[in-house]
């Protein structure tokens, strides 16, 4: 098993007469340097090859350029241009998120501002947020108070023209809140002359 990558070396390095080169010669562009052969020889014409499939093929290899290679560093963050203006920002949930769940949480009001991070308040409590986390929140009217919706507001009554009977348009809720709004046929019509 010793002699494994010797017999390797040799077999990638002897000559092939039908192909009129060596495999590595083939592969690699150049012979392989075997124990015997450290010091290249000086004649240009021992080491070209004969056949000219193995020349065009050198020369192509010749033209070709290696990759450029890849840094596998930190990888560069996006920074929306508006964040360092921002007067309220979202915060990224980086933790475990279940369906259904919003990736952001804000909007947060920001305190301080720094070139690697934020002051914001969060539940009441500067926090200090790293910028990559960040994303500016833009509101449509920033004076507004935000509004109330009532969810239990009574509609009002609506009179029939024809009959001149009253219907009651009360809304009806479920044990778990959800609002009823059965049908006009299927609603209690009460008689204006009951009141």
């Amino acid at each position: 098993m010793d002699e494994l990558p010797i017999v390797l070396l040799g077999t990638r390095s002897t000559w092939k007469e039908d192909l009129d080169a060596a495999p590595a010669l083939l592969t690699y562009g150049t012979n392989l340097r075997i124990p015997g052969d450290f010091f290249p020889s000086t004649s240009a014409e021992g080491i070209s090859p004969g056949s000219i499939f193995v020349r065009d093929l050198q020369e192509n290899l010749r033209k070709l350029s290696p990759l450029s290679p890849v840094h596998h560093g930190p990888a560069k963050t996006y920074l929306p241009r508006d964040l360092m203006s921002a007067e309220q920002v979202y915060v990224r949930h980086d933790a475990h998120r279940g369906p259904l769940v919003r990736p952001y949480d804000g909007p947060f009001k920001v305190l301080c501002r720094s070139d690697k991070h934020f002051d914001i308040l969060r539940n009441n409590k500067p926090t200090r947020v790293s910028l990559d986390r960040l994303k500016p929140a833009y509101s449509a009217d920033p004076e507004l108070p935000p509004t109330t919706v009532h969810p239990h507001a009574q509609a009002p009554r609506v009179e029939d023209n024809a009959g001149g009977e009253t219907i009651s348009d009360t809304q009806l809720n479920t044990r778990s809140g959800r609002s009823i709004k059965r049908p006009i046929r299927y609603r209690t019509i009460l008689s204006a002359r009951s009141f």
